[in-house]
């Protein structure tokens, strides 16, 4: 008799726990280039304008800089400022799990399938797991698969077209990577065209998509610089990729996120099993897939196979085909009756709770950013640094933003992970002296380096252990500090 009454956690509602407790407890979030985001929002909310120049440098503190995610490190700021790094660690695990929540939203679209859907949700937050990082890019996840789901939207025309506007408006002051939203809408006006030709039905039709894309570029202007906001994404990629741009590109060649995932990689299988899953659910499913879902699919696991930093991407860009074909494949499958009445949020919040709890109490490795990544911030080294004082310090790239965020403004950074704000000349001196090419030691003396903080392991701190002009000032098991040898 009280079995209707019954309320069990849904399929959804166990792999969204699951993949809370584990990305709270074992998995925890990165903190890589968290600092400098932090040590801007810091700013913006000090000076109440956004910066333009490269400020946090002596090695080119008066070139351009356009604060294309202040939004996001003013969130970022303010977080900090409310409840320090636990809380910050919070936002993070938030944003990820509303990320899943709506990837989920996107595969029981059109039908709930119960386990087969939940169990696709599943392989959608693994491939999640690249962006799971205290930066910006962390939010755009979330923009991404809310655009998807407005996208496909059964509310009418206009209402879609502001919803867009504004996420669009949103999202281009959170991260320049609004500019793949703008992708994605090409997609499904792609295959909106593509079904006027041909005569077969589509998501979108013509006019409806030509409507949100228009709202999708006026959202974009919403910028406090408006063209250079749209642009700066598009001049960013095609700068990476010119010959003009050497030190540029060597630079992402030397950053893991935009290398691309060996097809014997995990990364790699998994991405050519997701594209397995879509074909089988489409081939079962026996219905023409739409136009926009495969140029959506196709479009982002291009670039997914490019670029590590994109397979989150391209996990959520297979949810809308996923979405439509596993219902028709499996959904006419299901039982048509339930004895039970499910729940798909009372288990996760739950979940979530008592994550936060834990991280809130115990707010050493899972509530401190500094602990969840230490080889992006190497505290004992900047407290060396701190108590040698040195006027201008070459810093490893890496270490640039938790230099920014501990020792500015008493020190400058020669470099740091804001590489669209350095002149080349410095991008090339700063992988010159990392590599200790010949002439190392002359570009020292050009920017008249008094102090170098870096890893152990490299060619330079190599290269000084042997030079007579410098000393080991202190070192511990990963990091060195160099000061010359003159100075006692």
């Amino acid at each position: 008799m009280f079995a209707g009454r019954s309320v069990l956690p849904s399929p959804f509602a166990v792999v969204l726990s699951l993949v809370v407790a584990s990305t709270a407890l074992v998995l925890p979030v990165r903190a890589d280039d968290t600092w400098w985001h932090l040590r801007a929002g810091e700013e913006v909310l000090a000076r109440g304008a956004l910066l333009s120049t490269n400020t946090f440098s002596f090695t080119a503190p008066d070139a351009p800089w356009l604060m294309h995610e202040w939004l996001t490190e003013v969130i970022f700021a303010l977080t900090w400022r409310l409840g320090g790094a636990p809380l910050l660690v919070l936002l993070g695990l938030a944003s990820f799990a509303v990320t899943v929540a709506l990837g989920w939203r996107l595969l029981a679209r059109d039908r709930d399938t119960g386990g087969w859907a939940a169990g696709a949700c599943g392989y959608l937050a693994v491939l999640l797991l690249p962006g799971f990082s205290l930066r910006p890019w962390i939010l755009t996840h979330a923009c991404f698969a809310g655009l998807l789901l407005l996208l496909q939207s059964r509310a009418d025309v206009p209402r879609r077209a502001l919803g867009t506007a504004v996420l669009f408006a949103a999202w281009a002051n959170l991260h320049g990577s609004f500019f793949a939203g703008l992708l994605a809408v090409g997609a499904f006006l792609g295959g909106a065209l593509l079904g006027a030709v041909t005569r077969r039905e589509d998501v979108l039709p013509v006019r409806a998509g030509l409507v949100l894309s228009a709202s999708a570029v006026l959202g974009s202007l919403c910028t406090p610089r408006p063209i250079d906001g749209l642009l700066h994404p598009l001049q960013y990629a095609t700068g990476s990729l010119s010959s003009s741009q050497g030190a540029l590109r060597e630079i992402m060649r030397h950053n893991l996120e935009w290398q691309p995932p060996g097809m014997a990689s995990p990364l790699g299988l998994l991405l050519c099993g997701l594209l397995v899953l879509c074909a089988a659910a489409v081939a079962l499913s026996r219905e023409r897939a739409h136009a926009s879902h495969l140029l959506l699919l196709g479009g982002f696991s291009f670039l997914a196979f490019s670029s590590l930093r994109n397979i989150p991407l391209a996990a959520l860009a297979a949810a809308p085909l996923l979405g439509r074909h596993l219902a028709l494949a499996w959904g006419r499958r299901a039982r048509s009756e339930r004895t039970f009445r499910t729940s798909h949020v009372a288990l996760p919040a739950g979940i979530f709770a008592a994550c936060a709890v834990v991280i809130l109490s115990r707010p050493g490795t899972l509530g401190d950013p500094a602990r969840l990544s230490p080889e992006y911030f190497p505290g004992p080294l900047m407290a060396a640094v701190r108590a040698h004082a040195p006027a201008r310090t070459f810093n490893h790239y890496d270490f640039g933003g938790a230099f920014q965020w501990q020792l500015w403004p008493e020190a400058r950074v020669f470099w740091d992970q804001r590489v669209d704000c350095y002149p080349a000349d410095v991008l090339r001196d700063g992988l010159s002296l990392h590599a200790a090419a010949p002439g190392w030691e002359a570009l020292l003396e050009k920017w008249d380096i008094d102090a170098v903080a870096y890893r152990k392991g490299t060619a330079l701190t190599a290269a000084l252990r042997t030079s007579p002009g410098w000393r080991v000032a202190w070192e511990d098991d990963t990091t060195v500090l160099f000061l010359p040898a003159s100075s006692r």
